[in-house]
């Protein structure tokens, strides 16, 4: 892998952390009741008060980057295979499907051992609850076999949130690797026909998206589907065009998306929220906003530069351990909290303090012991 894009994955990791960490630490507390009287931790502020209450747009990010560095890892790899069975026909371990099977077999190993780890924290804890109060904690729709769908990855395909509700966005991952891996395997290194593809995948997910067709209801159309395909194949788009045109394309690209936001602002503060805003943010954060985010971390050196330090890459490589862990341990922290009669406020600076040592704690762990040690295990004896 070059050095650029070896700094690339290193940008974009650091900023998978910080996805993560606002979804853990300023929405998700929001979402499943953890305030006092309406109020949380510094939301006096406008920006993280904006964040409590519609973080659930760094989902969006999230994904967004999981295509960019999809395209930045793979895609050669993929093309490679892709041009030499295209060249000999006889060597059927470069054909589509051997490399389908062992690209989607590196994901599962990837993601799968987190998942399991932090579903048996979240059955565990729930069921506690259930025990202790007579009802789950937010989420209603446990079931045996919503809890099937999650070990095989399928939660949310067909049915609504159940269990660690945040995994849902897993089962969206693999759809949106198998397309892109299919998309990357026949466009044969065309940058153009990969383009449009991917583009008329964003298309189809825009189409159902402004429907917002309920999740679960059906397959790839319902509102999670849809915002999984076009935030992850605009990323995929954005490192295509990242690679193929020259740097000044970039600045002037970002140019216009300043411009554009800045429009967006200004009718704003003429209009008012109430006439006009950024809504819905499901659209236009990942059209205008994210890509924006995601040049300009690369444009700007000293922002690349910050984004590079260790402390934004260990919350890279935690992200996904943290995405996963935050919701079993917002149930711990209820059920604590209660039994031991705390009344530390949900307001004060003191619960977030706690809540982020907590999870941050037990993130690193799941990290470290699971996708670090057991992951390693498990390449070891399965032929990748």
């Amino acid at each position: 892998m070059a050095a650029g894009e070896r700094r690339q994955i290193k940008e974009i990791t650091a900023v998978k952390g910080l996805s993560a960490l606002i979804i853990a630490f300023l929405y998700h507390p929001f979402t499943v009741g953890f305030t006092d009287n309406g109020r949380m931790p510094f939301d006096s502020i406008g920006v993280i008060r904006f964040l409590e209450q519609n973080g659930g747009i760094m989902v969006e990010l999230f994904l967004m980057l999981s295509g960019y560095l999809s395209w930045v890892a793979y895609r050669d790899k993929i093309t490679s295979a892709a041009v030499l069975f295209e060249q000999d026909k006889s060597k059927t371990q470069n054909s589509m499907w051997h490399g389908f099977c062992r690209f989607i077999r590196r994901r599962i190993i990837r993601i799968f051992p987190a998942m399991w780890v932090t579903l048996l924290m979240t059955v565990v804890l729930q069921l506690a609850h259930l025990k202790l109060y007579g009802s789950y904690f937010v989420i209603r729709g446990n079931s045996s076999s919503e809890l099937l769908y999650h070990l095989t990855g399928f939660q949310m395909f067909w049915s609504g949130e159940a269990w660690n509700a945040p995994a849902w966005t897993l089962n969206k991952l693999l759809i949106c690797w198998c397309i892109f891996f299919f998309i990357t395997w026949c466009s044969r290194g065309d940058r153009a026909k990969s383009f449009v593809l991917f583009t008329i995948m964003i298309i189809f997910g825009m189409n159902f998206l402004v429907r917002r067709v309920p999740d679960g209801a059906i397959p790839f159309t319902d509102l999670a589907s849809s915002r999984a395909f076009v935030s992850f194949f605009i990323g995929c788009d954005l490192a295509l065009l990242k690679s193929a045109v020259s740097r000044k394309t970039i600045r002037n690209m970002c140019l216009v998306l300043l411009g554009i936001n800045a429009a967006f602002i200004a009718i704003m503060l003429i209009a008012g929220t109430d006439s006009f805003d950024y809504q819905p943010y499901f659209v236009t954060f990942p059209l205008i906003v994210y890509p924006l985010v995601i040049f300009a971390v690369q444009l700007l050196k000293p922002l690349s530069k910050i984004l590079g330090t260790a402390p934004f890459q260990f919350a890279g490589r935690i992200s996904f351990a943290l995405y996963l862990c935050n919701f079993p341990l917002e149930i711990l922290i209820f059920i604590i909290m209660d039994k031991t009669g705390s009344k530390i406020s949900f307001a004060s600076p003191w619960f977030f303090l706690i809540n982020v040592v907590l999870q941050i704690s037990v993130s690193t762990v799941v990290w470290y012991l699971v996708e670090v040690k057991a992951t390693d295990r498990i390449k070891k004896r399965i032929s990748l």
